[in-house]
């Protein structure tokens, strides 16, 4: 084994043992340094592409059951948010965690051996699209700036409905849901932004050209339009389809990506930290801050890392009468296109905060394994065996493309989906289908562009 991973694992060892011995919850340290044992062994063992590749990524955010395990073992009754709406005592929840923990390892080896074991071992058929590689070569720019254009310019109209301008937009972005609400206007035009820079990056990825200063400043703006909605997760995971589509196309930058990444990670830290300050700044908090405390306290055991406090809760309330049966993974399907058709939202989360939550909180995620559990109860690692098949499938396929357009599909897939569907739920497909549909049709509509010497001849 090489010399990081095995650092790695030492440390964990350490620090969990230090946490055991201190720790108020029994075994919760243990379980959390099992996972987190796992997770290394098997981001190191099974490291391709680098590592950007569908079971890092999904590792990266499953960790979080691991962390969680960690900062509960010693809250000294503290064990998230959404458990103190339940009428759930101590003992039950740290039983509850214990096996939630347990849960969480079998549902990530099965992930992995569904992705290792069965998907590695299934082919996929290949495609030719460097025909649309050429045309991007040629026309991708031109469009991109069409596309900037159109979304920057929309992005400034709904800022002057909604807030009076760009500048009180920002200030309280975290309030954007309301007055988005409120005026009644769609942002889906935002996407012909991020659609133009999508194509410019290919543009130059494709015509090996310098990708300069003015390309990132453009980065930056999306990200800035995304931070605008309220949705960090949406900028960062934009910023990291860029970088991890540069991280597959250029395998000598690898090392400063790999920086660069941990960078972003961090900052998105700091801007969360900005969110919590605009949200009392909204709500007309008098002498507004965020304790330190306070603020670990939200990170790590509100459940914006850990959830194990929604297995928890997922526990106490589905049972064999109450199995879902697999209607959660249609909900995306629901969410988008039957709102047009007068359907009300549905999801685990929200299940779950009709039957526990106060109306004036927000909805805890169930994650990939506690959607699974409502839907399938005890046979949930199945479900996770199929997704990492899956999973594997859809890597073997982009990377045998040899296409740089499905590269950066892939990209988007991986950072928008695969990212955050262990901590979310399989709702988060919309968040990729939002900028991956409106891609691939600007492809198909290039891709048969009549097909002459001319058009894809290089300038």
């Amino acid at each position: 084994m090489k010399l990081t991973p095995l650092l790695w694992m030492i440390a964990t060892v350490l620090f969990g043992a230090y946490l055991e011995v201190i720790s108020s919850s029994p075994y919760l340290a243990v379980l959390g340094t099992i996972l987190l044992l796992i997770i290394i062994y098997c981001v190191f063992r099974f490291s391709e592409d680098g590592y950007v590749n569908p079971v890092v990524i999904f590792s990266l955010m499953y960790s979080g059951y691991g962390l969680g395990a960690f900062y509960y073992s010693v809250s000294d009754g503290y064990f998230g948010k959404f458990l103190q709406f339940t009428t759930i005592d101590r003992p039950l929840i740290e039983t509850r965690m214990l096996i939630a923990l347990i849960f969480a390892i079998i549902c990530y080896i099965a992930f992995v051996f569904g992705y290792f074991g069965i998907g590695a071992k299934l082919s996929v058929w290949k495609i030719n699209a460097k025909l649309l590689d050429e045309k991007i070569a040629k026309y991708g720019k031109y469009l991109s700036f069409i596309f900037i254009v159109c979304g920057f310019v929309y992005w400034i109209y709904v800022a002057q409905v909604i807030a009076g301008g760009i500048v009180n937009l920002l200030v309280y972005f975290q309030a954007f849901e309301h007055m988005i609400k409120d005026s009644g206007i769609s942002i889906l035009p935002y996407q012909l932004y991020f659609i133009g820079v999508y194509l410019w990056i290919l543009s130059c990825v494709i015509n090996n050209e310098r990708i300069g200063v003015i390309f990132w400043f453009f980065v930056a703006l999306g990200c800035l339009i995304d931070l605008s909605t309220g949705r960090i997760s949406l900028a960062f995971t934009f910023l990291a389809s860029i970088i991890s589509f540069l991280y597959l196309s250029y395998p000598k930058l690898r090392s400063i990506l790999k920086y660069i990444s941990v960078s972003c990670v961090l900052l998105m830290f700091v801007i969360y930290f900005l969110r919590e300050l605009s949200n009392q700044l909204f709500l007309g908090v008098d002498n507004v801050s965020v304790d330190y405390k306070d603020f670990v306290k939200i990170i790590v055991g509100g459940g914006n890392v850990s959830d194990l406090q929604q297995l928890v809760i997922i526990f106490s309330y589905f049972d064999l009468n109450e199995l879902l049966l697999g209607g959660t993974y249609f909900d995306w399907i629901r969410n988008t296109i039957g709102t047009y058709l007068g359907f009300d939202p549905s999801s685990v989360g929200l299940i779950l905060h009709e039957k526990f939550i106060p109306p004036h909180s927000g909805a805890p995620t169930p994650g990939a394994i506690g959607e699974a559990y409502a839907n399938f109860y005890f046979l949930a690692p199945v479900v996770l065996v199929i997704i990492g098949v899956l999973f594997s499938m859809v890597r073997k396929f982009s990377i045998r493309s040899n296409s740089k357009f499905v590269l950066l599909v892939y990209s988007i897939f991986l950072t928008r989906f695969v990212l955050m569907y262990p901590k979310v739920d399989s709702t988060m497909l919309v968040n990729f289908l939002l900028l991956a549909v409106p891609l691939v049709l600007c492809g198909i509509i290039l891709y048969f562009i009549p097909t002459t010497k001319f058009l894809i001849s290089r300038s």
